[in-house]
Formats: C-alpha cells, sequence, structure tokens
C-alpha cells in the first residue's frame, strides 16, 4: 500500500522510470539523494562494491534476479542494475549462509514472488541515501517503508559486521543475518489465520487510483486527454475513511476481536444496513457500511490523542456530536481495552478480544434528531396547519430552535416529517415537545396539547408500511392518542422498541416519515369543558433513540 512518507519507495519501485538507461533520465531524483562526500570517496558502484566480497554472492543473486514492478509489472531493470546506477542508497546485506538464497529466486518465479520478495527482502535491505551508523542509533526508513534503526554495531539487532563500506552510490553495512521482517497492523491482519475473515474483508477495498499529475499526457483522441505513460497509486478506500493502518508513519492502537467473536459482530452490523432488494448495490452497500461502521470506532491513531489514559478519540470526532468516537478510560475495567491481549507490530498495537467492546446502539446507530425547526429538509406535507419557527437558546432546546404549530382554521391539523439515515435496527421514536412558558415565559395558562401519529417506513423487501401508533403509556381511553406535558419539556415515547425491517441510510429515494397531527374535539377545546386542550404544539424535534435489538 502506497503511503504518504514513501516517495523513496515510489522511485524504487521505478514509477515513471521504465528502464535501466531512463534512471539517469531523473534527474531531480538523482540531484537530491546523491551524496558528494560518498560520491568522491569511491570510484566502483555499490553494485560493484558488493561484488568484491565474495561473502556476499548470494544476497548479489537475489539482486540480479529481483526486477523493479512498474505498476504491479516487471520492468527490464533489476536491483543490480539499481545499485549500479548514479543514485545513492544505503545497502544492508546479509552474509552467505544466513538466509535461503534458493527459496527467494524461486519465489521470484511465482505470480506474485517478485512484490513478495521487494517487499520482504530486498526492499527490507535497502535505503534511499546514505545512512551511516555512528555511536548513537539513527532511525531511517527501509525501502520497503519499515522504519529501522542503526548504530553502535546493530540493525534493527542484527550484528554489523563490516559498516560504512564508501561506494559511488552510498554506503554498504554487511550483517551478520538478515534484518527482521516485522509486519505492520494491516499485513497482520492479511496475513494471521486468526484473523483472515477480517483481513480478506479490508483487502477487498484495496484500488488502483489514477494519478494524472504523475503521468505523462500525450494528444487528445475524440477530446479525451490521452497518456503515454499512466501511474495509479495503491490505495485503500475503507482505510483512507477510518484509519491508514497499512502506514509505517504513524502508530495505531486497533481492537480485532477473535474469529467466532468476528462472525457474531459482523453478523449484527450487517442487520443494521439491510438495503432493500431493488436498490442497485443493496449488497455492496450492506458490506461496505457494515464494514465502515465496525471499523470507524476501532481505530485510533497515537499521533491524535491528548492522553490515551483518559480517553481514545478516532479520526471520526467531532466536537459537535460528543458522545460518538471517544471511549473514555480505555484501559480500566469496563473500558474497550480492558481484558484485551496487546500485541507489537511496526506500525502499532493490536488489541485481541473475545468479547468486543462495542454496541451498535452506542457506536455506528447514533441517535437521530429531525430538528422541527429546519422546515426546508424535512417537512414534506401539511395540512392545516401554520409553522413558525423561532430560536430559543437553552439547554433543553435541541439546536436553539423550535416550530410553533397551530391550526389555520378551527380544526385539526397534521405535519408530516422525513426520517432520514435510519438503520434496520431497534429505536424508540419519540416527539419533543416544548411547554408554552419557552415562547411566553409569563403564561398564566397551561393547556396540554393531544395528538396522534402514524409511522411509514418500508419492510425488507421494499413494500411500504404504515403503522398508526399506539401509545405505549396510554392515558385516555383512546390507546392512540398521546398527550404532552403542558408544564416541562416533555419527550413523548410514540413507538417503543421498533424495528425497522430495512434502512434509508444514505438513501434520499426511500422515505421514511412520522406524521403527527392534533387531536382535540371542539368541545375538548370550552373552558368549562372537564378536559381542555390546546391545537397549538412547540416541536422541538422528532428523536429516535437507538435501543438494542429485540430479536424476533
Amino acid at each position: 500500500m502506497i503511503t504518504d512518507n514513501i516517495k523513496h519507495y515510489l522511485l524504487a519501485l521505478c514509477v515513471g522510470c521504465g528502464s535501466a538507461a531512463s534512471f539517469t533520465a531523473c534527474s531531480e531524483w538523482d540531484e537530491h539523494y546523491e551524496d558528494p562526500v560518498t560520491q568522491a570517496n569511491s570510484s566502483l558502484t555499490l553494485w560493484q562494491t558488493i561484488q568484491q566480497h565474495p561473502e556476499l554472492s548470494d544476497f548479489s543473486e537475489v539482486l540480479s534476479n529481483t526486477m523493479l514492478l512498474k505498476q504491479h509489472k516487471k520492468t527490464d531493470v533489476s536491483y543490480a542494475d539499481m545499485l549500479n546506477g548514479s543514485q545513492s542508497f544505503t545497502v544492508f546485506a546479509p552474509v552467505n549462509g544466513s538466509f535461503d538464497k534458493d527459496a527467494l529466486i524461486s519465489q521470484l518465479a511465482t505470480d506474485s514472488g517478485d512484490s513478495a520478495v521487494i517487499r520482504s527482502f530486498v526492499g527490507n535491505h535497502l535505503s534511499y541515501g546514505p545512512t551511516s551508523s555512528v555511536a548513537t542509533p539513527t532511525e531511517f526508513f527501509l525501502l520497503n517503508t519499515k522504519r529501522a534503526t542503526v548504530g553502535n554495531g546493530k540493525v534493527l539487532g542484527s550484528t554489523v559486521k563490516e559498516e560504512n563500506l564508501s561506494a559511488k552510490g552510498g554506503l554498504l553495512h554487511i550483517l551478520e543475518r538478515p534484518l527482521p521482517y516485522r509486519y505492520n497492523i494491516y499485513e497482520t491482519l492479511l496475513n494471521d489465520s486468526r484473523f483472515t475473515t477480517l483481513g480478506q474483508l479490508l483487502n477487498s477495498y484495496d484500488k488502483d487510483e489514477f494519478s494524472p499529475s504523475q503521468s505523462i499526457p500525450g494528444g487528445m483522441v475524440d477530446g479525451e486527454q490521452v497518456y503515454i505513460d499512466s501511474v495509479f497509486n495503491e490505495t485503500n478506500i475503507m482505510l483512507d475513511r477510518v484509519g491508514k493502518i497499512a502506514a509505517e508513519d504513524s502508530a495505531f492502537i486497533m481492537v480485532v476481536p477473535t474469529a467466532t467473536e468476528w462472525e457474531r459482530v459482523w453478523a449484527e452490523a450487517q442487520k443494521c444496513y439491510h438495503f432493500v432488494p431493488s436498490l442497485e448495490g443493496a449488497d455492496s452497500l450492506q458490506r461496505f457500511w457494515a464494514a465502515y461502521s465496525l471499523f470507524s470506532d476501532a481505530i485510533f491513531s497515537r499521533k491524535i490523542q491528548s492522553s490515551p489514559e483518559d480517553s481514545l478519540i478516532t479520526y471520526n470526532y467531532t466536537k459537535r456530536y460528543p458522545k460518538y468516537h471517544v471511549f473514555h478510560k480505555p484501559f480500566d475495567e469496563g473500558g474497550i481495552l480492558y481484558g484485551a491481549t496487546p500485541e507489537e507490530y511496526s506500525n502499532g498495537t493490536l488489541y485481541v478480544t473475545d468479547h468486543w467492546p462495542f454496541a451498535p446502539e452506542t457506536t455506528f446507530q447514533r441517535e437521530i434528531k429531525v430538528e422541527a425547526e429546519n422546515t426546508a429538509n424535512v417537512i414534506s406535507k401539511n395540512s392545516n396547519c401554520n409553522d413558525e419557527i423561532y430560536t430559543h437558546i437553552a439547554d433543553s432546546v435541541s439546536e436553539s430552535g423550535y416550530l410553533y404549530l397551530k391550526p389555520i382554521t378551527a380544526s385539526d391539523w397534521e405535519m408530516t416529517f422525513n426520517l432520514q439515515d435510519v438503520l434496520s435496527g431497534t429505536y424508540d421514536i419519540c416527539a419533543i415537545i416544548l411547554p408554552v412558558t419557552v415562547a411566553n415565559p409569563v403564561a398564566t395558562t397551561h393547556h396540554p396539547c393531544k395528538f396522534r401519529a402514524t409511522l411509514a417506513y418500508v419492510d425488507e423487501k421494499g413494500a411500504s408500511k404504515t403503522l398508526k401508533c399506539t401509545n405505549p403509556n396510554p392515558v385516555t381511553t383512546d390507546k392512540k392518542e398521546y398527550i404532552a406535558d403542558s408544564l416541562c419539556v416533555d419527550t413523548v415515547v410514540i413507538v417503543e422498541n421498533f424495528t425497522f425491517p430495512a434502512t434509508n441510510y444514505d438513501q434520499k429515494s426511500i422515505q421514511f416519515s412520522l406524521k403527527i397531527g392534533s387531536s382535540v374535539l371542539n368541545s375538548e377545546m370550552i373552558e368549562t369543558a372537564p378536559k381542555k386542550y390546546t391545537r397549538d404544539m412547540l416541536l422541538d424535534c422528532i428523536y429516535l433513540r437507538p435501543k438494542k435489538r429485540v430479536e424476533e
């Protein structure tokens, strides 16, 4: 995976340079990386210097047989050719007998062998520019983007037999044994049998992305630009959103479940993203959003943590919604990392657990607030209703605004509110209604409003459904009536524990809605009546409160 810190790796893979002769054409890179001191110290190139040492014959044979790749295809340029050029490198060469030369050369003959050998062996022993071994260890990047340190006679724990051998193309260090190749978190997920299913899921979002700025343009054909040499960069559309755990220039924390637990949480997440079958790409959408929902709360960069012991935040954390993507006291009992087993890798720590510490209703199945005052976006139908938008700044008023609903004529009104980004999960469906004193602080009479509600949604096959809502806590003989408290902010539960069969997440064409209408007889509005109501309503918002899924 190409990351921001590996421009040196891109060049080493000969992006934009297709032959040995073309190395001399990359003059800007040559001038930048050539070191005048090392260039002057020897007339021999690095490749020639390696060949002067018989104990490096196995290493040189591997270099000669390993070809640089360009867009995943072999070029006719070997790493021996590259070290015989004018660019500046540091080579860490293990001696004969310390590694299996024949196995590496055999691997090069397989379909994916070149990239594997380059990544784990050849690129693990080269670095761009001269890196000297001195008493104080120095950190640098290897050609495969892995971090390493050299100094005090050691490189990543391997003993240096001969160090700082100067050549025209840089420096050579001779090692007693090969440098260890350390997996990063992403590579671990791909290669460790414990995480096979999870790793394959992430890997499925790898893709090559065309880069016009790195490509060489040709002429125009049918009004479109064509390119003589097209350059594609590898990316992962999932990791770009949740955390680039393939990068070596960051330090990550990731929570990862064992295989059995992963099966459970993956099935749970998929249930929350059931798209109707008639929707184009329904299965792909379900798979993508389920994966995103799980990974977006499981990956943390140490770079963005102010106090990891106190709390961990993900890349998706925002101050506007401070209850999501933040996890307090992660290492304490009840915290997301408590009881998990830490495993260290080249770019961070995996915390392996057989008890996934996240639940949909507290992470990705977020509460939904349809702000009533946002009339242009949320109201789809209006019958006999005069609506006025008011601002009221108070902790008890969501988003500091509400909608004052009142009938145009002396009869009941109805208003339909769209419900967007609802998951196929379980919610309490509520209306938050304000007391009249919010609009009129000196009001002396307080009449409760009485109303009915109808929910519209689609079933798992996409068929339209309506539900005439029944009050779970009826206060009148008519169980379809709701009465809001006239003296306080009242969260009226309209439907309790309702599981939507399908989701309309990120889909404008699939409409869910809640219709609210006053339900007051004219006789109930007479001053002398035993019960007196008003048709006026101060509606703060429609509120969908996530609940633990109710299984059938």
